[in-house]
């Protein structure tokens, strides 16, 4: 069984093709900042399915993330980094002024963080 890892995986784009893979014989891993919109997912797709809770606007929360994942699941056939955060500037707390640039520093260190985890040379779309 092949295993793919969908990030921003509980709604939109991320939660249908999760929903997809399941359907099409894929072991899959989601993502998602919202314990109760990951377990909706998962009890949607209802097939084997790993959920990870993490804000990805924290980077300690990717590091963690990628840990876990790599600990987890030693192998995964597909990638998708589907996790993003677009024109939010103007709502984010005082607090975290770095959270678009944390999200976007996400999409490049993460793939580095599970680059042990892979075991074929496939190609990267």
């Amino acid at each position: 069984m092949k295993t793919a890892l969908i990030t921003g995986a509980t709604d939109g784009i991320g939660r249908h093709t999760a929903k997809l893979l399941a359907a099409n014989g894929y072991r899959v891993i989601i993502h998602g900042r919202a314990l109760d919109r990951l377990e909706a997912t998962k009890q949607e797709i209802n097939k084997d399915v790993h959920t990870y809770c993490a804000d990805f606007a924290s980077l300690s929360q990717v590091r963690d993330f990628a840990e876990q994942v790599k600990r987890d699941h030693p192998h995964i056939d597909v990638l998708i980094n589907n996790a993003g955060v677009i024109g939010v500037h103007h709502i984010m707390p005082h607090h975290m002024p770095h959270a678009p640039h944390a999200t976007q520093f996400m999409h490049h260190t993460y793939p580095r963080c599970v680059q042990p985890v892979k075991a074929t040379n496939r190609r990267r779309v």
